[in-house]
C-alpha cells in the first residue's frame, strides 16, 4: 500500500508509475543452470534497491523544499468534522459510563448492608431491600445526590430459628430416606 506522500509524488511526475509485478503462467524461458537462476535474482534485487533509491531520492527533495514539518501543522490537517465526531463519541462513552458506576455503587451497597444485617444479632433484621437515590428529582441528583437504603422484607429471630429449625429436620429425614434405601437395596442383593 502507497502513502499519500508516495501518491503526490506519482502525480507531479517525481516518481514514476509502481510497477505492478505480473506473473506468468509459465516461464518462457527455462533456466539451464542455477548460476543463471543466480544471476537474473541478483539482477532482480539490484534494479529493487536501484528503484527504492529514487524514491528515498524524489522524497528527500520534496520534503526539503517544503521544509521540516511541526507538529503544530500536523494537528493542524484535523479537519473540524473529525473533532467534532470525537467529541460527540466521547460525551456519549461518558454518558454510558457514568450511570452504569452508580449502578454499581448501589449494588455493591445493598449487599453491604443485608451482610451487616444478617450477621447482626437484632430482633427484627431487614431480609431484602433496595438502594434508590436519596432525591431522584433531577437526572443529576440521580447521579450524585447520594443513595439510601429501603427494607422490603424483614425478618424476626424468631422465623430465623423456625427456618434453622424445619432446615435442620428437613436434612434428618434425607439421610433416614437414604438410609433405608441402602438399607433396602442391601437386603435385596443378600
Amino acid at each position: 500500500m502507497r502513502s499519500s506522500l508516495e501518491k503526490t509524488l506519482t502525480k507531479e511526475g517525481w516518481l514514476p508509475e509502481p510497477e505492478v509485478p505480473v506473473k506468468p503462467a509459465f516461464n518462457r524461458r527455462v533456466l539451464t543452470s542455477a548460476a543463471e537462476a543466480r544471476e537474473a535474482r541478483r539482477r532482480a534485487e539490484a534494479k529493487a534497491q536501484e528503484d527504492e533509491a529514487r524514491r528515498a531520492a524524489a522524497r528527500a527533495e520534496l520534503l526539503s523544499e517544503q521544509g521540516p514539518r511541526t507538529v503544530i501543522q500536523d494537528q493542524q490537517q484535523i479537519s473540524a468534522t473529525d473533532w467534532i465526531k470525537w467529541s460527540i463519541i466521547s460525551i456519549l462513552g461518558v454518558a454510558a459510563v457514568i450511570p452504569a458506576l452508580v449502578y454499581v455503587g448501589r449494588a455493591l451497597q445493598t449487599t453491604e448492608v443485608l451482610t451487616k444485617e444478617g450477621l447482626s444479632g437484632a430482633v427484627m433484621t431487614c431480609k431484602r431491600g433496595v438502594t434508590e437515590a436519596a432525591d431522584d428529582s433531577t437526572p443529576w441528583t440521580w447521579l450524585v445526590g447520594g443513595s439510601r437504603f429501603r427494607c422490603t422484607e424483614w425478618d424476626t429471630i424468631e422465623a430465623r430459628k423456625q427456618r434453622a429449625a424445619d432446615l435442620t429436620e428437613e436434612q434428618y429425614r434425607a439421610r433416614e430416606r437414604a438410609k433405608r434405601r441402602s438399607a433396602g437395596a442391601d437386603t435385596d442383593l443378600e
